[in-house]
């Protein structure tokens, strides 16, 4: 205690000292030192009566000694200095100071003079002022060191002395933490995830390597491995701490990653009920509205759902958890990855009508599990309508009954029967398809029995070619020679089984594969045996400048005949030597090896750009376009013949004529799309889907049939116009193929777009 009054006595008296000197030196800057009540001389001008001027700085109480804090002090003194002074000598100062100042007024010319000794004054006041803060601030500063100095190294000797040993090697680990720079980086457990070059990479530019381990090193590591975790689906992955290793020099990062559960998904259906507003039971929707049409008043209406009050109940579903789990790659035990993709291609599969909640939960043991709460769509379907024959270009009625989760896995099973006004049968397909949720794998098996006659039920001629006699000169004959046709086709049987996407999808996004085997029928009871595979690849679709699409697919198929009976020994004698120029004998069977392929090109042009087109509406309003479509189509001259046909009926234009069995043809159609806007102020008009548009089109084709004949070329333009009515999209054409006749064209289906 003596020796800390000793030093701070000390501190005060060197304090003293130089306070003493800084003030000599200001007396030394103001000028000689006078009496109390006597003032130097400034400037040229004597003070009269020994009158002192106050100093200058007192009149300018807006300068830097107000924030000083000193300037009240110095007004104070002057003021009591000059209390007892004469009225003269008051107005003597202040005539000398406003000599001193000289602060020229109007248009007088007269200068100012020097004001050196009045600026040595203020610098003076200024730099004594700012010495002896920044002296008491040093010393104060030094003193308290020097104060608590000896208090700290005995704080730190005590408490040195009463840690224990754990405390002791503890507080020595802090210290290597703080010195010991980091050499390498390992994940904690060994990740099976992560690989080695990116925890590497992340560790150096977050800084870790070379350099001690903290907190915000530490940081930066865990965000950049985050996004790697987050851009791989592995949502749930983290970085939880970090330790360093001193002995190695070695900082041990700590994850967490989760695995998959046992049972990786878990579904728990659900259906939407009504609740009863005057019983508060629970009720179908259906069963509201019988109740509710029951009592039937004056002025009732009928109801929706959205005028109830429904409610989820939990029920049973025919959806396996396991099926979903395999589709979105979740394996028991392995680390939970989301893929954003394939649950959306769940999702919008159609077996679930509405997926009120599905995520990721933390089971007991630590396992991630995903939980599902959804209800099922109904899955039986029945639909009807009129289609087509590629076959026979006949109009055909259909029925077609779907049930789309069969098996619970998205499988379905769909049986379709097409029948004509004339056909002496029905046209029945069955289908079992199981697509994969869009995945790679998907495949379906399909067994048809499919009337492919080109007569009628009489035997008489068929429908195409009594209309050739209204345009004759521009078609091509319809007419077969009887050599190579034994009899008319009847019917065809068979199966085929379609794989989907057999090429990996980073190099072709859309292909197929389909093999088939038929047996083909006549009417007088002949059969052929018909063996294919088809590979179909595309569409590859492509954007254009200006908003434009083009895309581009085709199909290639190769197969082989195998004629049975009299027609085996008819093609194998020496008459039908143009039909035996293209075939092969193998064990006594005639073979007829066949090629066909297809390839068709389609771009949308439009006309206006989006900009000028946009609607205020979610949805842009649909603007003029130019749509191309162009296919090429050839064979050689072993296709069966209900191939040839199908040929001669795709490759038909609007307006234009059956032209029969043929092997190879070039098409094209253009369109000028044009959309109607129905205009007018009335809401309900506002509301409509503005779905009708003019089609004005010209399509072309040229075409020949297997027997060498040269290509006969054919034409027409016309006027359509398209809307959907119910859901179906009605199309009709009214077109001119230049033989001096109007015909009209009616169709169903869209437009062909990209």
């Amino acid at each position: 205690m003596i020796s800390f009054r000793l030093l701070l006595g000390y501190t005060l008296a060197l304090s003293w000292v130089s306070l003493s000197r800084h003030c000599q030196c200001s007396a030394f800057l103001t000028g000689p030192p006078t009496r109390r009540g006597h003032s130097g001389k400034i400037g040229s001008g004597n003070s009269n009566n020994g009158g002192r001027i106050p100093p200058p700085r007192a009149a300018n109480r807006h300068d830097d000694w107000a924030d000083d804090g000193f300037s009240d002090e110095v007004v104070a003194s002057s003021f009591l200095q000059h209390n007892n002074e004469t009225d003269d000598a008051t107005t003597q100062q202040q005539q000398q100071i406003a000599t001193n100042n000289m602060i020229m007024r109007g248009g007088s010319t007269k200068p100012p003079p020097k004001s050196s000794d009045h600026d040595r004054v203020l610098k003076g006041g200024k730099v004594t002022l700012a010495s002896t803060a920044s002296y008491w601030s040093d010393a104060f500063g030094k003193a308290g060191q020097a104060v608590t100095k000896p208090f700290k190294s005995a704080g730190q000797a005590v408490s040195s002395r009463l840690q224990s040993k754990e405390q002791k090697k503890e507080q020595e680990l802090l210290d290597k933490l703080e010195t010991t720079k980091v050499q390498s980086v390992v994940m904690v457990p060994n990740t099976t995830v992560v690989p080695n070059e990116v925890v590497q990479l992340a560790a150096r530019r977050s800084g870790l390597i070379g350099n001690p381990l903290r907190t915000d090193r530490v940081q930066d590591f865990a965000a950049s491995l985050k996004k790697w975790y987050q851009m791989r689906g592995y949502i749930l992955h983290s970085v939880t701490g970090a330790t360093l290793n001193t002995a190695s020099a070695t900082a041990e990062i700590q994850v967490q990653e989760p695995h998959v559960s046992r049972v990786p998904v878990d579904i728990t259906f659900c259906k939407e009920m009504v609740v009863d507003p005057e019983t508060g039971n629970i009720l179908t929707f259906r069963q509201y509205k019988e109740r509710h049409m029951k009592r039937k008043t004056f002025g009732h209406r009928s109801i929706t759902k959205a005028d109830t009050n429904t409610t989820f109940v939990q029920t049973t579903g025919k959806t396996r958890p396991s099926r979903i789990a395999q589709v979105l790659g979740l394996k028991p035990g392995a680390p939970f990855q989301w893929d954003a993709s394939r649950w959306r291609s769940v999702s919008s599969s159609g077996i679930f009508a509405r997926v009120l909640q599905a995520g990721p939960q933390r089971m007991q043991d630590g396992s991630v599990q995903l939980q599902i709460l959804a209800t099922e769509a109904p899955p039986r379907h029945l639909e009807y309508g009129v289609s087509k024959s590629l076959y026979t270009g006949s109009w055909e009625g259909e029925v077609d009954f779907q049930h789309e989760n069969l098996l619970g896995g998205g499988e379905s099973l769909a049986l379709q029967v097409r029948r004509g006004t004339k056909d002496p049968e029905p046209s029945v397909t069955l289908r079992f398809s199981d697509d994969k949720f869009g995945m790679p794998g998907g495949y379906d098996v399909e067994a048809f029995s499919d009337f492919i006659g080109d007569t009628d039920a009489e035997g008489g001629t068929k429908k195409g070619k009594s209309k050739k006699s209204d345009n004759a000169e521009d078609s091509v004959e319809d007419e077969t020679p009887p050599s190579k046709e034994p009899n008319k086709l009847l019917d065809r049987k068979g199966m085929r089984f379609t794989y989907r996407n057999p090429i990996e999808t980073k190099r072709i996004r859309h292909s197929s594969a389909s093999t088939s085997l038929e047996r083909t029928a006549t009417q007088s009871g002949i059969r052929e045996t018909i063996g294919c595979g088809s590979l179909t690849l595309g569409p590859f679709r492509r954007e254009l400048p200006l908003d434009a699409r083009s895309s581009i697919d085709g199909r290639f198929t190769t197969g082989l005949r195998v004629p049975e009976g009299s027609v085996q020994a008819e093609l194998s004698s020496d008459k039908n030597t143009e039909i035996r120029g293209g075939s092969t004998t193998y064990q006594g069977l005639t073979l007829l090896p066949f090629t066909s392929f297809r390839l068709t090109t389609t771009q949308v042009l439009p006309l206006l750009s989006s900009s000028y087109s946009a609607s205020s509406a979610a949805e842009p309003e649909k603007q003029p376009s130019l749509a191309l479509r162009h296919t090429v189509s050839g064979s050689t001259r072993n296709l069966p013949q209900h191939e040839q046909n199908a040929m001669g009926f795709s490759s038909m234009i609007r307006g234009g004529q059956s032209k029969g069995g043929i092997s190879t043809y070039v098409t094209g159609a253009t369109e000028l799309r044009i959309p109607l806007n129905i205009m007018g102020g009335s809401k309900r008009i506002q509301n409509l889907q503005q779905d009708a548009s003019v089609v004005l089109f010209g399509d072309w084709v040229s075409a020949r049939k297997n027997n060498g004949s040269p290509f006969a070329f054919e034409k027409s333009i016309g006027v359509g116009f398209r809307k959907i009515a119910q859901g179906i999209p009605l199309k009709v054409d009214f077109c001119y193929a230049g033989n001096g006749k109007i015909k009209s064209n009616f169709g169903l289906g869209r437009d062909f777009d990209v």
